[in-house]
């Protein structure tokens, strides 16, 4: 059977969901133990006869590839085939800048373009001013920023044009 290709849209351990480019959703499992799969990878798939359906039998080249180190200290992919990162913080909860310091340096090490989204800016004006400052620092090193108010609709257009 000639292979079929698609991107992979759901992953549950040894099996995925992969969506052809007809728009059909086909459930596949994965061949062979060393073929490490994500969301978002683009593969070939077989149609079988066997119970298990279809099989993905070669994942093909990756865009941009974001990883961590897990437990056991080896890198583990996260994210494929992303175009830009966008990293979106509100207060309230007061965000773990951080955690944001280090999405950009994964962005970086990916050469993904990032831009961080402060949200919820119709809030109390006192609450903002630590976000603020921090995405004024971020803005000053080069970081596209964006704020927003998801519940106003305002800069939405902006960031819309950021997306782009």
């Amino acid at each position: 059977m000639a292979a079929v290709e698609g991107r992979v849209v759901a992953s549950f351990g040894r099996a995925v969901q992969v969506e052809t480019s007809a728009g059909e959703f086909i459930d596949c499992s994965i061949r062979g133990r060393r073929l490490q799969v994500v969301c978002a990878d683009r593969v070939r798939f077989e149609h079988s006869a066997r119970p298990a359906g279809a099989v993905v039998i070669e994942r093909l080249a990756r865009d941009s590839v974001i990883s961590r180190v897990n437990s056991r200290g080896q890198a583990e992919t996260v994210a494929v085939n992303a175009s830009q990162m966008v990293i979106l913080v509100a207060d309230p909860p007061l965000p773990d800048f951080y955690l944001v310091d280090r999405y950009l340096a994964a962005a970086e090490a990916a050469r993904l373009p990032a831009i961080v989204v402060l949200n919820k800016v119709d809030g109390e004006p006192a609450r903002l001013a630590r976000c603020r400052a921090e995405l004024a620092a971020w803005h000053d090193i080069g970081y596209a920023t964006c704020e927003i108010s998801a519940l106003a609709g305002s800069g939405m257009e902006k960031l819309g044009y950021a997306l782009r």
